[in-house]
């Protein structure tokens, strides 16, 4: 059985993420934050695919799934827990989540255990930030509009089929990237001036991240001017641009 822990929201105190089940939504995960130098107790594991065992935790005094040979660190477990404060590198699980916690832990504890009983386990951790998806959509906002939107039927299928792809060779992305195509739907059926593409960039960098934002924001304050001038035209663009997004929404939920 494949599982796959995909992370999605990075802040300085936990990794909130989704875990997936034969390519289904099952829970939401947290973890320690993600670092690029290991703070024993409090740094979540490296991004890999690991075999996982269900074997006795002696600290626990129940069977828990363990991940196999994950570098660097030693008896990293799934279980229960809310907050970062409950888990030393480990992986909680729960059916809920907001800000740096996630809720109803032992139910989702419980149902996973349930769930993976008498399979043979592995488990891939990626991350998928939401700055991938949303920049994509930007390029195809603006590829679509410098060609009038009038592409070809040929184009608008090959455009489709590559999507579908890409989903049907990472199924777990699928609730991320609908997330993202939903979230730009939304900037886009509002008014788009300059500062609030700059900020909608920007705000998709979190953390450790957020230099890479301000620096991104930077480089496209100097193209201010080109912007705005062809600022209209975008606009023009716009029903266009929604009507292929929901497109691939509806591709995505297939």
């Amino acid at each position: 059985m494949k599982l796959e822990l995909i992370r999605q929201e990075f802040t300085d105190i936990s990794t909130i993420g989704e875990l997936i089940i034969e390519g289904e939504h099952f829970c939401y995960t947290l973890e320690d934050p993600v670092r690029d130098e290991k703070i024993d107790g409090m740094t979540a594991i490296p991004c890999a695919t690991y075999e996982v065992e269900v074997t006795y935790s002696p600290r626990f005094k129940k069977n828990m799934p363990l991940l196999k040979n994950v570098e660097n660190f030693e008896g990293i477990r799934i279980h229960s827990g809310n907050t970062a404060s409950d888990t030393e590198g480990c992986i909680l699980v729960g059916f809920t989540k907001c800000t740096d916690f996630i809720g109803f832990s032992t139910r989702a504890f419980r149902a996973l255990m349930n769930k993976i009983r008498g399979q043979q386990l592995t488990l891939e951790v990626k991350e998928m930030k939401n700055i991938i998806v949303t920049i994509f959509m930007l390029f195809v906002f603006m590829v679509s509009g410098c060609t009038g939107i009038n592409t070809s039927t040929a184009v608008n299928v090959a455009s489709d089929l590559a999507f579908v792809a890409v989903l049907q060779q990472n199924p777990g992305y699928k609730p991320v990237v609908l997330v993202a195509l939903n979230e730009t739907k939304a900037l886009l059926q509002g008014s788009l001036t300059y500062d609030d593409l700059l900020l909608a960039i920007s705000s998709k960098f979190a953390g450790k991240y957020a230099i890479y934002g301000v620096i991104l924001a930077g480089y496209l304050s100097e193209d201010k001017p080109v912007f705005e001038t062809y600022l209209p035209m975008l606009d023009s663009y716009k029903a266009a641009v929604l009507k292929k997004i929901d497109r691939f929404i509806l591709l995505a939920s297939m």
